[in-house]
């Protein structure tokens, strides 16, 4: 979508804002009363949905953010899609779709298989650091909200050993983190539904393609040579964690019952 009045059409019309140009769109969200103004600095289109312009605070934010909203949704979470805005760089800004959350319920409230697509979806794409308040409910479903990334700014070092780490260096999944306490409150029954449901998603997450996704970006994204080059960090990264975990799933239910 190449020009402001497609763009607005596209989102009224219920469309996503990741399928419009990233400098096209930030002219279409400068637009005066295209979006109706919210509190939290929330955007809501003519149709009803919401969205939130966010700034990256540490270099390629907005590349992570973008590959773990795609990990969770090709895991089966409900998750904000993320549309970059503007020009490409490493501290761009993006936007994500902003719905009503329901923040009275916590962890506790979301379904085993849920809270199982949400672990192996931070162990994936790096979030080390997801707290119960990085969750809300819309109906029935949890939805993970969007947490920093610890695979930002990685010296060559860094980037070496997270492609090389193992399970039991894995944060998430560590001591009396949150997954860990969610996973040993619950019965047996549920213990073996949850550790079935985690082969599910080794399963699926292999089906992931990294390539493919990256490929959308360079066509669409407007990418920086910086941004491109970081986006290939990840990719070794992601697929890296994808094949760990494949061949890890003893390990990962030993973690999570410490």
């Amino acid at each position: 979508i190449g020009s402001v009045d497609e763009a607005l059409s596209h989102i009224n019309g219920g469309g996503s804002l990741s399928e419009i140009k990233p400098s096209i769109l930030q002219e279409t969200l400068r637009r005066a009363n295209a979006f109706k103004k919210r509190p939290g600095g929330v955007l809501e289109a003519d149709d009803g949905n919401k969205y939130a312009l966010r700034s990256s605070s540490k270099d390629f934010e907005h590349l992570h953010a973008s590959v773990a909203s795609e990990v969770q949704r090709h895991l089966g979470l409900s998750s904000s899609r993320v549309a970059f805005v503007g020009k490409g760089g490493k501290r761009r800004s993006y936007a994500v779709d902003a719905p009503t959350l329901n923040r009275a319920r916590n962890l506790d409230d979301a379904a085993p298989d849920e809270v199982a697509r949400m672990m192996m979806a931070d162990l994936i794409s790096g979030v080390d650091d997801r707290k119960s308040s990085g969750i809300g409910f819309v109906g029935e479903s949890a939805v993970p909200t969007t947490v920093p990334s610890a695979l930002t700014r990685l010296s060559e070092l860094k980037i070496s050993d997270r492609t090389k780490e193992s399970v039991s260096a894995m944060k998430p999944v560590s001591g009396d983190g949150m997954y860990n306490t969610y996973y040993r409150e619950l019965r047996d029954a549920q213990k073996r539904s949850f550790q079935e449901e985690i082969q599910r998603l080794m399963e699926r997450a292999q089906e992931f393609n990294f390539t493919d996704y990256k490929n959308v970006l360079y066509r669409d994204g407007e990418l920086s040579s910086a941004e491109k080059t970081h986006l290939n960090i990840i990719q070794k990264i992601v697929e890296s964690r994808i094949e760990v975990l494949a061949r890890s799933r003893d390990a990962l239910v030993q973690r999570l019952e410490g």
